[in-house]
């Protein structure tokens, strides 16, 4: 029987699951060291191989090309360093405060995924600070947590994933031996104590296990890669349903192997796929929030309704906003009927304008709200504004609304209503 090849690209279907995924917040990114770049003496290296070469200088060993930082922190490097009496945790921590110092660079491939906002809890295996800075420029200063896990604690947990979060995987870098990851045993101990129940961050845990993990340049060997990513998944029993994608630049066969039986896509191009993604994205979400809201008013509330629209768009959500005042004609009808059929959420704007028993356009637009409703089978599709002191008792806009919640405009409560509709809409798609 012939061998067939796993791809390592993601076709059109695979991009749209994935697209779509990261739109409902169900994608985690766990980034690795591949992404972050080193310059020095006029040459651009990987911030590993970096701190393989420094460590090397440290011994006084000439340092070979696939000698990394994971050998040389091991056993058989012990007696080198006892003999300058110090250690490669320390040494290590050094090297990673005088980066800081200089400024690490960071690509601005990883920047623009970390500006989708969809990425709110951002796992990273770098000792680099840097997830967390480029995080702080998304979010804001003082807006992100920055949490390191601790071996043998498992007390550094999340709260949930809707607070910006930047967590440190493999501990924090600092002088005391074996309290952050940098050799394969430490890796063993760390991911050891990630599936003890006594050790484990809970909430966390439990996140990595439900979503989809995106891991990107993370260039773990073969064995330490599947050891890794199992630990992450190994609730996971559903075999058509996708448990991650890998992004990396280090995949041999047997890895690909591998991943394709735990259901994971694949891409052998961390800096390539993010730019894919980025751009991706953008026209998705764009896309997405193009037709989000439409909005429904009598023309003598022209001015309170842009407003209302206005509110919408600034806070983030794609407005239909009809601003023609004239009853529009049949061609008209059948677009603007097409666009409630379209949209996540109609918003009738309430006053005592729409109280008049005459034949208004308005009224046809909410009739054909009502209609959808039937169609979707959920409440969750209209939201009635009230913008001034209208009695909703009245039989006009209690024959129409009197089973929906009906949500107050006035200038204190209007940017926490229009946020309330906006988080209602998009959950409801998640």
């Amino acid at each position: 029987m012939k061998k067939v090849e796993k791809k390592t690209k993601l076709n059109d279907r695979g991009w749209l699951l994935l697209l779509t995924e990261i739109s409902k917040g169900n994608v985690i990114p766990i980034i690795g060291d591949e992404l972050f770049k080193v310059k020095d003496e006029g040459e651009v290296f990987p911030l590993k191989k970096y701190i393989s070469k420094k460590l090397a200088e440290q011994l006084n060993v000439e340092y070979e090309e696939g000698v990394d930082s994971t050998q040389l922190s091991s056993k058989f490097y012990e007696p080198y360093w006892d003999a300058i009496d110090s250690d490669p945790y320390y040494e290590t921590t050094q090297i990673m405060k005088d980066l800081d110092a200089k400024g690490l660079e960071v690509s601005d491939t990883l920047k623009s995924l970390l500006s989708i906002d969809k990425f709110k809890l951002v796992l990273t295996i770098s000792l680099s600070e840097s997830v967390f800075h480029v995080m702080e420029e998304v979010w804001g200063k003082g807006k992100v947590k920055n949490l390191y896990y601790e071996k043998h604690s498992g007390k550094e947990d999340i709260e949930d994933d809707s607070v910006p979060t930047c967590y440190h995987m493999f501990g924090k870098v600092n002088v005391c031996p074996n309290s952050f990851v940098l050799s394969e045993d430490n890796l063993l101990e760390f991911i050891g104590d990630w599936m003890s129940d006594g050790y484990r961050p809970k909430k966390l845990f439990n996140l990595l296990r439900e979503k989809y993990l995106l891991v990107i340049g993370c260039n773990y060997p073969d064995w330490l890669f599947r050891f890794f990513f199992h630990s992450m998944k190994s609730s996971v029993r559903s075999s058509s349903a996708k448990t991650g994608l890998v992004a990396d630049s280090k995949l041999d066969g047997s890895l690909v192997g591998f991943l394709s039986r735990m259901s994971t896509s694949i891409h052998d191009d961390a800096e390539a796929f993010i730019e894919e993604l980025v751009v991706r994205y953008r026209d998705f979400d764009k896309e997405e929030k193009s037709l989000e809201v439409f909005i429904s008013y009598a023309s003598e509330d022209y001015e309170q309704a842009n407003a209302v629209a206005e509110n919408f768009r600034r806070l983030g959500a794609g407005v239909w906003f009809d601003k023609v005042e004239l009853e529009p004609g049949d061609e008209y009808a059948k677009k603007i009927r097409k666009n409630i059929e379209d949209c996540k959420a109609f918003v009738p704007i309430l006053s005592k304008n729409v109280l008049d028993k005459g034949r208004r356009f308005y009224k046809r637009e909410w009739a054909w709200a009502k209609e959808e409703i039937e169609w979707r089978g959920t409440n969750k599709f209209i939201y009635p504004v009230r913008i001034d002191d209208v009695n909703l008792e009245e039989d006009v806009i209690a024959s129409f609304y009197s089973s929906f919640h009906t949500f107050d405009f006035s200038s204190e409560q209007r940017d926490e209503n229009v946020k309330k509709i906006i988080r209602d809409v998009r959950s409801s798609r998640s």
